[in-house]
């Protein structure tokens, strides 16, 4: 299952959310043709997520049908 756009926003930007650093870190990762799943035991603003700490959490991923683990600090 993937993410919505609210959820996104609210994990990419991890802790805080920022406009300006959203948008980038979409643009590197569309580009990067990978795409973010929902999976995992730890929970971040409701949504589940491999792992999270301090200042950057990690997702699951795919790219071309190949599971990715994502860290986004």
């Amino acid at each position: 299952m993937n993410y919505t756009y609210d959820e996104l926003s609210r994990i990419v930007c991890y802790p805080r959310y920022d406009h300006q650093i959203f948008q980038e870190r979409m643009s590197y990762l569309q580009n990067k043709r990978i795409k973010l799943l929902k999976y995992g035991k730890s929970i971040v603003n409701n949504c589940n997520v491999l792992g999270k700490g301090h200042a950057g959490i990690v997702i699951k991923g795919m790219i071309d049908y190949k599971e990715v683990a994502v860290k986004i600090r």
